[in-house]
């Protein structure tokens, strides 16, 4: 095999990957968008530990790592949401989204029936 065709069989290997990489991707963020207004759906709100739960996963997986200043004692909610994101840090936003996508489905056979 010359060389001029193994780089463009390499090359055209290295597209169809990208392009299925790129296939999973939109189908990820899809089924993320399903999830969060599934959610939102859910006929009784969840407790606040599965609150604070999807709090962390949907900042990790729309933000990245968790930024800022951690609120003070006078902002308990605040306080708590920032710990709920600050404990995913460095969580890949795909893998947040998947926990995220399973974490709604686990609720949804909770809190939907």
């Amino acid at each position: 095999m010359g060389y001029n065709l193994r780089v463009n069989l390499a090359f055209r290997a290295l597209i169809e990957k990208v392009q299925g990489a790129v296939i999973m991707t939109s189908d990820i963020e899809v089924r993320f968008s399903q999830a969060v207004a599934e959610a939102r759906a859910l006929r009784r709100a969840p407790d606040n530990i599965a609150r604070l739960r999807l709090y962390g996963l949907y900042k990790q997986a729309t933000q990245g790592d968790c930024h800022g200043v951690r609120p003070g004692i006078e902002n308990p909610e605040g306080r708590f949401k920032y710990d709920a994101w600050k404990a995913l840090t460095g969580t890949p936003p795909e893998r947040a989204k998947a926990d995220y996508i399973a974490f709604v489905e686990d609720l949804k056979l909770a809190y939907l029936s």
